[in-house]
């Protein structure tokens, strides 16, 4: 599992779900937005070396660039870590395997 514990002292533990597509709400005091890229995408494209600047900075980092919108930083490298998991193991069967039932209303 890839867990990060930041300069700012935030512990991140990502998940990955499968959703049915539709509008995502979010608690708006936590998060500034939302937004999904598509897992073909993310397999297709992968991810890339490129400068990102911060704060009058450039910094190198990992980049997927999708509609406008760049994931870099951490996020990217939760991404690569992905990545790596869907290529080496199971994960493209399990996820195939959810996709083929029947929709659920568990909220």
């Amino acid at each position: 599992m890839f867990r990060q514990r930041l300069v700012n002292n935030f512990d991140v533990t990502p998940f990955v779900a499968v959703i049915e597509p539709g509008e995502l709400r979010i608690d708006a005091n936590e998060t500034a937005g939302v937004f999904v890229v598509p897992l073909e995408t993310i397999l297709t494209e992968g991810l890339r070396e490129d400068g990102v600047e911060y704060r009058g900075t450039v910094v190198q980092s990992l980049v997927l660039d999708y509609e406008g919108r760049r994931i870099w930083g951490l996020t990217a490298r939760i991404l690569h870590s992905f990545l790596l998991a869907w290529r080496a193991g199971d994960l493209p069967a399990r996820v195939r395997a959810l996709l083929s039932q029947p929709p659920t209303d568990n909220l």
